[in-house]
């Protein structure tokens, strides 16, 4: 095999394993976010605001713990909430917010905020929208 050759290969056997970590982390990041939810529901965790630090500063994990974990009520916060997580599409945005709403015992104010950007063709929504029973 010619030098070239190998450090072809080489280059894409490192892309290959920098793509399976990334997608491995996001995995895991996904999975946390998960757990801490199901913890704040059942009341085993209710300061998550202070888990928002597992994740990257910026990310929309962290703003949504900081949103959930913030003692407002709903009403004072979710017009700048929406604002912030703009960039980061309005399915994940509604998810958090049908997650407060469901930990508030609104059971049925979480449906109807889950629906709404769900209306779009199968093809756009996302993983959420798809696993979220009745949608």
């Amino acid at each position: 095999m010619s030098r070239h050759a190998s450090r072809t290969s080489l280059s894409r056997a490192t892309a290959e394993s920098d793509n399976e970590r990334e997608f491995r982390v996001r995995n895991d990041e996904k999975m946390a976010f998960i757990n801490i939810l199901n913890s704040w529901h059942t009341g085993q965790k209710d300061d998550i605001q202070s888990l928002a630090r597992l994740f990257e500063q910026n990310s929309r994990e962290s703003k949504a713990l900081r949103f959930l974990g913030d003692r407002r009520l709903l009403a004072e916060k979710i017009d700048a909430f929406r604002q912030e997580m703009a960039p980061h599409g309005p399915s994940f945005t509604s998810l958090v917010i049908a997650e407060h709403y469901l930990h508030d015992g609104n059971s049925r104010q979480r449906w109807s905020c889950c629906s709404e950007p769900c209306m779009r063709p199968k093809t756009e929504r996302t993983s959420f929208c798809i696993s979220m029973p009745g949608i």
